[in-house]
């Protein structure tokens, strides 16, 4: 298996972060049914527009972004969980 993944286009791969509950429980929910917060560990090459011009994506590796439920497609890499998110389906940057 690959050591490393570039994501290509729009997309992003990003590791989900984990829900702390108040009383410091970590709670680990389905990663599929709900919007969550998640680290952006690589972003893609981006979208050019019809004149050959760059889109600019808007966000870095090592931002934390809220993405959307059921917009993620997970993927293991050396024995961890990450998801691969199109741009469209984020929905904000959480600073």
């Amino acid at each position: 298996m690959a050591k490393s993944l570039t994501p290509i286009g729009n997309r992003i791969l990003v590791e989900l972060l984990e829900i702390v509950q108040p009383k410091g429980a970590i709670l680990r929910v389905n990663a599929e049914d709900a919007e969550r917060e998640a680290r952006v560990i690589a972003i893609g090459t981006g979208m050019v527009d019809l004149n050959g011009k760059k889109i600019p994506m808007g966000i870095e590796a090592g931002d934390t972004v809220l993405i959307g439920a059921y917009s993620r497609k997970e993927i293991k890499l050396n024995d961890k969980s990450y998801y691969m998110v199109e741009l469209e389906n984020v929905i904000g940057l959480l600073k």
